[in-house]
């Protein structure tokens, strides 16, 4: 037999109990278990781009299976074009095998990972964050924004402005009524948006405005030696930075990249 025919969803995610737990918030087989802004990571090695787009690969092929949504379109998201390719594309030109779909660059959809027709011919769109703008008036039936610290928090409200599937399709099935469509995101402690991320979930102040969603932000903390394809040596040398960054880095401590430690830290992560 093909592949294709002996696949298993669950084998080829291939999730460590971290990322599985990531998954049951971000795109569970129940959506009613689901919640809508759900973050993981906090720490580096944890394996946050690899969960990113395994979670959205699942959420479009589960899409059809339950629902027979076709058509569908989700959005992977990193702060710029070049590490969107390091940290993304690449990873999927040897992760996801050619029978599930392939790599496109159209006219039409621009960068996209195009799933075959057995999966509904959903797609994972490829994007960068430089001008988020651009996505004015396109729809994402879910999200995943990989170093979201990389990213101010007006970044993260003009994709949430795009959350959203039409609840009726000429071709093909729809959502439940009360779907809830995730923004997920993964990052380590510092940059431009570490204030608001570690507002919103790690010490889950929520603003007056997001008060509805309150209950729907949830933080999933993961360090390098919860992913057992780390090799031991990389979180030894996690341990062996300067204590700034190994508290931030390897034990994932938000605390540190505040007032003027963390304009200390950015200035010499600058030189580097």
């Amino acid at each position: 037999m093909s592949p294709a025919t002996e696949w298993s969803l669950k084998e080829w995610l291939n999730l460590q109990p971290k990322q599985q737990l990531f998954l049951d918030y971000f795109v569970p087989r129940d959506y009613r278990q689901a919640k809508k802004f759900p973050f993981y990571g906090g720490a580096a090695g944890g394996g946050k781009s690899y969960v990113g787009r395994k979670g959205l690969a699942k959420f479009c092929i589960q899409a059809h299976a339950l629902y027979g949504v076709k058509n569908c379109r989700v959005g992977l998201f990193c702060e710029t074009y070049g590490t969107l390719k390091d940290r993304q594309i690449s990873k999927i030109k040897t992760e996801f095998p050619r029978w599930m779909g392939e790599l496109k660059d159209s006219k039409d959809l621009g960068e996209i990972f195009l799933f075959n027709e057995r999966f509904g011919s959903n797609f994972i769109a490829l994007r960068n964050l430089d001008k988020p703008e651009k996505y004015d008036s396109t729809e994402f039936a879910a999200m995943f924004v990989d170093e979201l610290t990389k990213n101010r928090v007006d970044i993260w409200d003009e994709l949430r402005k795009r959350l959203r599937w039409p609840t009726r399709v000429e071709d093909g099935g729809i959502f439940p009524a009360d779907f809830i469509h995730p923004l997920g995101a993964g990052a380590n402690p510092g940059g431009n948006g570490h204030g608001f991320c570690k507002q919103y979930w790690v010490d889950h102040d929520i603003p007056h405005y997001l008060k509805k969603y309150a209950d729907q932000f949830v933080f999933v903390p993961a360090k390098a030696n919860d992913n057992k394809y780390n090799p031991e040596s990389y979180f030894d040398d996690l341990m062996s930075l300067p204590d700034d960054l190994r508290q931030a880095y390897a034990e994932g401590n938000w605390d540190i990249f505040c007032g003027p430690v963390l304009s200390r830290v950015a200035r010499g992560l600058s030189r580097l």
